[in-house]
């Protein structure tokens, strides 16, 4: 069988040594793979309705994430042009990276995206995840409101067993664009990592916070979490 060796840092020691306990016969070997599958999968091309600062129209195209923003495919015919404009006036880069062979990409920075919704099949993996963002919906909210925070695990468990990087955050990306949609904070920011205690990346993206400083972020989330627990949630989730 292939070997690979992966050297950690001694202060990461105690977030291993907790895996393999959780563990519970799976190989920390596995739990990798998995959560290796997870990462790239992140990082596929998927379709999205971009709005990006200063443009007078959104635009529907593929993503995808890259550092500290994302790639945009230039579509054909008028959303192409539209792009293109767009990206001219915001100074923005062009080139290949990230899609195929022929095809123009342009690189946009997250600060120069003013929302972003990924058009995902609803049923993607067998899951219902509007569905499953409904039932989350009063969860997160009861959580908001008291501004407390809850770890993806947790959360994967008081929905029926998700799975907390495969399947929570396709529901929370329901939620995150019902937000973002309608000028409401961003509701997801109650859940956390249970290692680090902060949401996941995609909440710093979404906000435009990738490129702070972790102290900044840190202090943009828990400012975020204060305006969670004023703001006028409805009891019933609104999707």
């Amino acid at each position: 069988m292939p070997k690979k060796t992966v050297y950690i840092r001694e202060s990461d020691l105690p977030l291993w040594e907790r895996a393999e306990v959780l563990a519970q016969g799976d190989s920390v070997s596995s739990i990798l793979t998995e959560a290796l599958q997870q990462y790239l999968e992140g990082r596929q091309a998927l379709t999205a309705t971009v709005r990006l600062r200063g443009a007078a129209q959104d635009i529907q195209t593929r993503v995808q994430p890259v550092s500290s923003g994302w790639m945009l495919a230039v579509p054909d015919g008028p959303m192409g042009k539209i792009l293109r404009t767009a990206a001219a006036e915001a100074g923005l880069g062009s080139g290949s990276e990230g899609g195929g062979p022929g095809q123009e990409w342009v690189w946009v920075p997250a600060s120069a995206v003013a929302a972003l919704w990924l058009r995902m099949p609803s049923t993607a993996g067998g899951a219902d995840y509007s569905a499953l963002a409904r039932q989350a919906w009063p969860l997160l909210v009861a959580k908001a409101r008291i501004g407390d925070t809850v770890p993806y695990s947790q959360l994967g468990a008081e929905l029926g067993g998700l799975h907390p990087l495969r399947q929570v955050p396709q529901l929370l990306d329901v939620i995150e664009q019902w937000c973002l949609g309608h000028d409401a904070p961003d509701l997801t920011g109650v859940v956390v990592s249970q290692a680090s205690g902060l949401p996941g990346q995609d909440y710093w993206r979404q906000n435009h916070w990738a490129e702070l400083s972790v102290a900044d972020r840190v202090d943009r989330w828990r400012q975020a979490l204060q305006e969670l627990a004023h703001h006028p949630w409805p009891a019933e989730p609104p999707f």
